[in-house]
């Protein structure tokens, strides 16, 4: 959203908000001369148009406005422009407006509404456009965001104030599993101390819709706890986790201990595959040994450990903390993890 003034309507030709991903960012622009609002010249960008000089040539006198989409496609990419003349309304009045431009990723649906500021809660739609990628334009995406404008041979001024830019919220509770369920299978890893296995889990928007990009890592918490040995009734004993990972070890006993009775307990290692999903993996170099996997996703949600004592031996599990459950993600996998002997080079 953003607010328009024109302090001098008859001189200024217009303003376009433009998302744009050129090679150069945002140095070295190329000019655009003689005609147009500044945005013609950039690559792979997007402009949303507020133009009030559409049958400009060279400089005659400006009659004519629309709101439309104008862009610079990469790799060739086609849609048709949409147009709109609600625009022209908003000229007619020496009043300062309000823009609101809405896209919707999952629905490829954009729309430009526009009101008064004396009346901001009567907002028009100016705009509406289907199958519209903004992906596909630019070619990416990330992009840089701002505005252009030009006039004729008289200097105007167009002031755009209170520029907000909201996303579309991750809604943590929407979390859905994607193989990290407590009737999953149990999976192989052997035991070379390097190589990763895990769960994992993917986002959903305020919208319902599932998200396609990465960056929210930070929010998910995970733990690996050693199950107890289904025939000693006790742990594995076996070769310590690397020191110089990131993994923290709790519990472990030397690695000549006859009798092992604390599970060893370690952070996962969360991946952010980029497309939305996230991992919560593992390695390990104890042979033989068995897994499960707590994991939480959201601020403020975290696993809290809980152990019971029976015959000398400590379980553990882990469970949701936080300060509202209800906004948090939460589930486990009992017997997640198997590890094996790593393959023997001869």
């Amino acid at each position: 959203e953003f607010d328009v003034s024109f302090t001098n309507l008859a001189r200024s030709e217009g303003i376009a908000f433009v998302i744009q991903r050129s090679p150069n960012g945002i140095k070295n622009v190329p000019p655009s001369l003689e005609s147009g609002l500044g945005f013609a010249s950039i690559p792979n960008s997007i402009a949303i148009v507020f133009d009030m000089c559409t049958n400009r040539i060279g400089y005659a006198e400006c009659g004519e406005v629309s709101t439309y989409i104008a862009y610079n496609p990469a790799n060739g990419y086609e849609i048709p422009i949409a147009t709109d003349e609600t625009f022209v309304q908003f000229l007619e009045r020496e009043e300062n407006f309000r823009v609101r431009i809405e896209y919707l990723e999952q629905s490829s649906l954009i729309r430009v509404y526009a009101s008064y500021e004396s009346d901001p809660g009567n907002a028009i739609l100016l705009l509406e456009q289907f199958e519209f990628h903004v992906q596909d334009i630019i070619g990416g995406i990330d992009a840089y965001l701002g505005f252009t404008s030009s006039t004729g041979l008289i200097s105007g001024s167009v002031a755009v104030d209170n520029w907000v830019l909201e996303t579309v919220p991750i809604l943590p509770e929407r979390t859905e599993p994607i193989d990290l369920l407590p009737a999953a299978e149990p999976k192989e890893l052997p035991a070379d101390g390097k190589t990763l296995v895990g769960f994992s889990v993917e986002l959903l928007d305020f919208c319902n819709y599932t998200v396609t990009y990465g960056g929210y890592g930070d929010a998910m918490t995970a733990v690996w706890i050693e199950n107890v040995d289904s025939e000693t009734g006790k742990y594995v004993v076996g070769k310590k986790i690397d020191p110089s990972s990131r993994r923290r070890l709790q519990g472990a006993e030397p690695e000549d201990s006859v009798d092992k009775t604390k599970p060893d307990i370690f952070d996962a290692v969360i991946i952010d595959n980029q497309n939305g999903t996230y991992t919560a993996a593992m390695a390990s170099a104890n042979e033989n040994a068995s897994y499960a996997l707590y994991a939480v996703y959201g601020d403020g949600c975290g696993i809290e450990l809980v152990e019971t004592e029976a015959n000398g031996v400590t379980s553990t599990v882990g469970q949701l903390s936080a300060a509202d459950p209800s906004k948090c993600f939460s589930s486990s996998v009992p017997r997640a993890v198997d590890t094996v002997p790593p393959p023997v080079t001869i």
